[in-house]
């Protein structure tokens, strides 16, 4: 198995990773004491969201009920569309 890109659920019960199609991954987990122990990992998104990089391009809400992701933009079509995102800090 290989997974990229882990993110803890905001309740702290789950973690997401991204798994080599791309796919968005949940395993619940449980721990007492020092063990942790994972339990069946389960997808949550398909794969068509960019591919995960050496950044994080994709995170939880706080409330844990949606997702926030870069979306594929086909790179290599002729007819893709290019958007714009504007960061505004403070």
């Amino acid at each position: 198995m290989s997974a990229t890109s882990p993110v803890w659920a905001p309740k702290g019960r789950e973690l997401y990773y991204r798994d080599v199609s791309g796919a968005v991954i949940a395993v619940p987990f449980e721990t007492s004491g020092a063990t942790w122990r994972a339990g069946t990992p389960t997808k949550v998104i398909d794969a068509q969201y960019a591919t995960p990089t050496d950044m994080f391009n994709y995170d939880v809400s706080p409330d844990g009920q949606q997702f926030l992701m870069l979306k594929d933009t086909g790179r290599d079509d002729q007819n893709a569309t290019h958007a714009n995102i504007v960061v505004v800090l403070n």
